[in-house]
């Protein structure tokens, strides 16, 4: 467990303005101060180490033709992002790919935003330097994630490296899911197991993921204060869910996503967990393309998430169809 648990944090007071929470300001009375919450312009401490959905509403698109591009992702029908565009700079680059998602949906990702800029330099995506590409992936949350605000402490990037299934994972998702329901109590209506870590046999980065589903998201007072007490700060809000990590400077090691109960987000994590855990060549496949991912975007944590963006969105599909097959359906909260 957490080394920050049970230390004090700073005090919250609800933001009227937002229904949401902001930090008691330190200090003495007049001291200056610059926002409500943090905002720094970071991308996640370490974004999407969950094996699960990485992206908003998924819509119907091209059907993958199978293998590896050379940008290190699972390669597709060919994208008019790709096709040598030219425009004048970084924000025309942007507002493309921004046009192009509104068409086509969560599957034109912070790849493609990385093809655009860097088709229009005439280099490689991964010849850009790792602060653009941080900066480009920063900037596309906004669109990716509607409603996302980072309020969380930076931390120093590290490098993608996957670890060998490890018999202590669920171990150490009970101790989590202990912490979370003795702070919590009953707003903490379900706390389950997701991502790579909680399906046996599969590698994964070796940062545990949770599912921590509540009333209301938006009501962050009703469970955000519990999980400080339980050793964890609030990292990023948006508008289907809250991310929280191990407070700082405590190392990281489990990612903890806050969403509604009975919601769209809780549905694809637990479908996506429960089908990858009953299907042994998905199974299989996913690491694969887990493995390719890591090693050839080992320096970009985004590039790693979204290089496996579309193979997960299209799983989902296929996972939908399994669960009308067997009958499978989220289990009532409680129950």
């Amino acid at each position: 467990m957490s080394s920050q648990a049970g230390t004090a944090a700073a005090p919250w007071r609800r933001d009227d303005r937002r229904g949401r929470l902001a930090r008691v300001p330190r200090g003495p009375p007049g001291a200056p101060r610059t926002r409500d919450v943090l905002a720094e312009t970071v991308i996640d401490p370490d974004p999407g180490s969950q094996g699960g959905p990485t992206g908003a509403t998924r819509t119907p698109h091209r059907q993958a033709a199978g293998g590896w591009g050379p940008r290190g992702r699972l390669h597709g029908a060919p994208s008019p992002l790709c096709k040598h565009a030219r425009v004048a700079g970084d924000d025309a680059a942007f507002e493309e790919w921004r046009a192009r998602r509104a068409r086509e949906g969560a599957h034109v990702d912070v790849l493609d935003l990385y093809d655009l800029v860097a088709e229009a330099r005439g280099i490689a995506p991964e010849a850009l330097p790792s602060a653009e590409r941080e900066a480009l992936a920063d900037r596309a949350m906004p669109v990716i994630w509607p409603g996302f605000e980072r309020v969380g402490h930076r931390r120093r990037p590290s490098p993608v490296v996957l670890a060998d299934p490890d018999p202590t994972w669920p171990a150490r998702f009970a101790a989590w899911r202990e912490a979370l329901t003795e702070a919590l109590g009953p707003a903490a209506l379900r706390v389950e197991h997701i991502g790579s870590t909680s399906v046996p046999g599969l590698a994964a980065k070796p940062i545990v993921d949770v599912l921590l589903s509540v009333r209301e998201p938006d009501d962050e007072v009703s469970y955000v204060p519990g999980c400080e007490k339980a050793g964890l700060e609030l990292f990023s809000r948006d508008d289907e869910h809250r991310f929280l990590v191990n407070a700082a400077p405590a190392t990281i090691d489990a990612h903890v996503h806050a969403c509604e109960v009975d919601g769209a987000f809780e549905r694809d994590h637990l479908l996506f967990r429960d089908y990858l855990r009953a299907d042994d060549a998905e199974r299989r496949a996913y690491e694969a393309l887990k493995r390719a991912a890591a090693a050839h975007w080992q320096d970009d944590r985004m590039a790693y998430t979204y290089a496996k963006n579309g193979w997960i969105l299209d799983l989902l599909q296929r996972a939908g169809a399994w669960a009308a097959r067997t009958g499978w359906a989220v289990p009532r909260a409680g129950g």
